[in-house]
């Protein structure tokens, strides 16, 4: 690749990355916003079954912005919802 290719190519992902900010924006921002009063009330129990650790992920989702599951635990979350 040319040094003139090389810069269009850089100048297209940088674009590209903005864009992608752009259209994200709004779950950028609110990532990281804790639902303090939920999680104070919705402690997550000792030692929880599979089931609760489920319900309580579910719920959390629902009411907090504070971080992403992992993938790991997505997939737990869909296949217990196919289970329900």
């Amino acid at each position: 690749m040319n040094s003139k290719n090389h810069k269009s190519f850089l100048k297209s992902r940088q674009l590209s990355s903005i864009l992608w900010m752009i259209k994200n924006l709004k779950e950028i921002f609110n990532m990281g916003k804790i639902n303090k009063e939920w999680h104070l009330k919705n402690k997550m129990p000792k030692n929880p079954s599979f089931e609760e650790r489920m319900e309580w992920h579910i719920k959390h989702m629902e009411n907090c912005s504070c971080r992403e599951p992992t993938p790991k635990l997505k997939e737990e979350m869909k296949l217990y919802l196919k289970k329900k």
